[in-house]
């Protein structure tokens, strides 16, 4: 694989997608700064197109709101909604944490989603302001109709009803698993590899 962003970290890379739309699969991944990254390659030369792709910058993100700065930081899932024939992007934000230089906050973690009419953008976000987040612990409900203890939300994958290279879903009803935990107890120490996740769902719907 070919680089061409040069400020990548060290060229980690993590997080990796791969969605295909008629003649191409699409390769997308994160290296923990705001950027969000795109390859490509004709589906016959799948897999092995890679090697020769060039990289692309598809997203960069991050902001400041009411709480603090953010940033996209990674776990890209991409879909294609069949509803409208768009692409949907739910992507996992973060904020620094309050202690450690150049670090982020594990115990503060949130999704927003972007949509684009192609996999090779451009890229809009889908939340009416640029502080508010489609998925974020502070608007999140019990089914008892009670606020939610869970700290962050990580990680996200749709249930979809179809497995195949487009990663499609219906429409804009999303049922969403993630991992989260309480992070109310969780110190500013905190051992990344010790922290208690478990695995939730969240919907952006309601039968009632």
């Amino acid at each position: 694989m070919l680089r061409t962003d040069k400020q990548a970290k060290d060229d980690f890379w993590i997080d990796f997608w791969v969605i295909c739309d008629e003649r191409k699969a699409h390769l997308f991944y994160a290296d923990h700064t705001d950027a969000f990254f795109r390859m490509e390659t004709p589906i016959e030369k799948f897999p092995e197109g890679f090697a020769a792709a060039h990289e692309q910058l598809a997203i960069k993100a991050s902001g400041t709101n009411s709480t603090s700065a953010w940033t996209f930081h990674e776990a890209s899932h991409i879909y294609r909604v069949r509803q409208t024939g768009q692409y949907l992007a739910l992507l996992e934000g973060t904020y620094a944490h309050p202690t450690r230089k150049k670090y982020w906050d594990s115990r503060n973690r949130f999704l927003f989603g972007m949509v684009a009419d192609r996999l090779e953008g451009p890229w809009r976000r889908i939340e009416a302001e640029g502080g508010e987040f489609l998925g974020e612990p502070r608007w999140m409900f019990s089914a008892d109709g009670m606020r939610t203890k869970l700290g962050q939300v990580s990680h996200p994958e749709l249930i979809r009803a179809g497995n195949n290279e487009r990663m499609e879903i219906e429409d804009f009803r999303l049922q969403v698993l993630f991992q989260a935990f309480d992070a109310s107890g969780t110190p500013d120490s905190y051992d990344y590899h010790s922290l208690p996740w478990s695995l939730f769902l969240m919907r952006n719907f309601s039968d009632r």
